[in-house]
């Protein structure tokens, strides 16, 4: 939200002076939320088969966190050309603070530990989401990114909706069952365990669903599978 831009600024500035790239950034009391700034983390630890390899921030795909502003969910700031993305960092449930805090580790960790947390399965838990810091000013000007879309990036999106309202069940949302049958049509082979991690991935606001504009996000991710539905789907 708006409000509490300041005490984003405040926290960022903060962590810059104490010469952290990770860390604390503020408290959303009452809310009961806090957020945070991660390090990317490649993940080491075996016991995390569908992600092994890849490069993850807060358990979600660095690629993912570093899409240009179009692809990201729409600001009144940038859309007004008076912002520019300064940082990004994730929204935590504090029951769920302690978690978030060694999962970088716990999945760089070659030695293969495993997830402690047994009735909280990674990555539905923690329970997570983006959130921004906006720069407003008065002379900034539009990002490239406000500025008109090449046609093939237009003709991507509309494919991408396409292919949501075809595997959705038509009221805005995909499931994670539509997410596995979309997943099987293109390899009928896709483990349940995998499709529940790339639907928890998918699912950026952790409610429980896919929206078009996660969908999108998810398949415009370079080197994704969403990425791969959307080059082989008609």
């Amino acid at each position: 939200a708006q409000e509490l831009q300041p005490l984003l600024s405040a926290g960022h500035e903060a962590l810059n002076n104490a010469g952290q790239t990770s860390g604390f950034i503020m408290d959303m009391s009452p809310a009961p939320y806090e957020i945070w700034r991660a390090e990317a983390a490649v993940v080491a630890n075996t016991t995390m088969t569908s992600f092994l390899g890849d490069n993850l921030i807060a358990g979600w795909s660095a690629a993912f966190w570093n899409l240009p502003p179009s692809q990201l969910p729409p600001s009144p700031l940038l859309k007004a050309g008076c912002g520019c993305i300064i940082d990004g960092y994730y929204q935590v449930h504090r029951e769920d603070t302690e978690m978030a805090q060694v999962l970088g580790s716990f999945l760089a960790d070659s030695s293969n530990p495993s997830w402690p947390y047994l009735d909280r399965p990674f990555p539905k838990f923690p329970r997570r989401r983006v959130v921004l810091l906006i720069e407003e000013g008065t002379h900034v000007a539009a990002p490239p990114a406000m500025l008109p879309e090449a046609p093939e990036v237009l003709v991507s999106r509309r494919k991408a909706a396409s292919i949501f309202n075809r595997w959705s069940s038509g009221n805005g949302k995909m499931t994670l069952d539509e997410l596995g049958l979309l997943l099987r049509s293109m390899d009928p082979q896709w483990p349940d365990h995998a499709i529940s991690n790339t639907f928890s991935m998918v699912d950026s606001f952790s409610d429980g669903f896919v929206d078009v504009d996660e969908f999108t996000r998810w398949v415009l991710t370079p080197d994704s599978a969403g990425a791969l539905i959307l080059a082989v789907s008609p």
